[in-house]
């Protein structure tokens, strides 16, 4: 998935169709040809103004912020080491190869955070690997480990006591 094909929402709005939440990713999907461009967003068709003013690529937002925790030092990702250093492990399940989360915040987990999520069945080791991996990915232009889930981002705080994911809380 190309990182224009992911956008975020800025501002909670509806559609004759659709409801749109503040905060949330959808897919984007661009129409047509040179000045005639429109961008399809969960079913609906937006051109270029109504589309800047309520949504914008979930990769940039994803870069400016990664740059501000101190993820993207000079426009490269810093060293897996140091990403292992800054990954805040948690296994949820009893079995030998449990389901593992990775938080990395900034400041405070109540102030951005994202949450890294793993493939069933890996050890800690393998989970970092492809934690690391797809942060790279990430950085590199990918956003299909936003759309699948993989990272979410949020400002709720870590979930204590079983899986759940981060979101965003608005006050």
């Amino acid at each position: 998935m190309d990182k224009q094909n992911l956008v975020l929402c800025q501002k909670s709005f509806e559609t004759e169709t659709e409801t749109f939440k503040r905060g949330r990713f959808y897919r984007c999907l661009p129409q047509g040809e040179g000045e005639n461009i429109q961008l399809l967003v969960h079913g609906v068709v937006f051109d270029l103004v109504n589309f800047a003013d309520k949504f914008q690529f979930a990769h940039n937002v994803v870069i400016e912020e990664w740059t501000k925790m101190g993820l993207i030092v000079d426009g490269k990702p810093i060293t897996k080491k140091e990403f292992k250093e800054r990954l805040d492990c948690h296994k949820f399940g009893s079995y030998k190869n449990g389901f593992f989360c990775g938080f990395i915040s900034h400041e405070h987990p109540k102030n951005l955070s994202y949450q890294f999520n793993s493939h069933y069945r890996e050890t800690k080791a393998q989970f970092i690997k492809n934690t690391y991996d797809m942060y790279v990915d990430v950085i590199n232009g990918s956003v299909k480990p936003f759309d699948n889930k993989l990272i979410c981002r949020g400002n709720s705080g870590i979930p204590i006591g079983s899986f759940a994911e981060i979101y965003w809380k608005w006050g």
